[in-house]
């Protein structure tokens, strides 16, 4: 016979926690977040580079 273990209630962190370290999930969105702005940057960078918007 399986047997299912208890699931935890996920519940929202205290942002006014005092010495509250980041989640994985919200070092993971940073992330996210960083590459996706560099990779439009260089993308802009390329497209005036080549006088594509003149």
């Amino acid at each position: 016979m399986i047997t299912m273990h208890a699931l935890n209630k996920i519940s929202a962190r205290d942002p006014n926690e005092p010495n509250r370290p980041s989640t994985t999930l919200e070092l993971l969105f940073d992330l996210v977040y960083v590459i996706a702005v560099a990779a439009a940057a260089s993308g802009l960078h390329h497209r005036l580079l080549e006088h594509d918007f003149f």
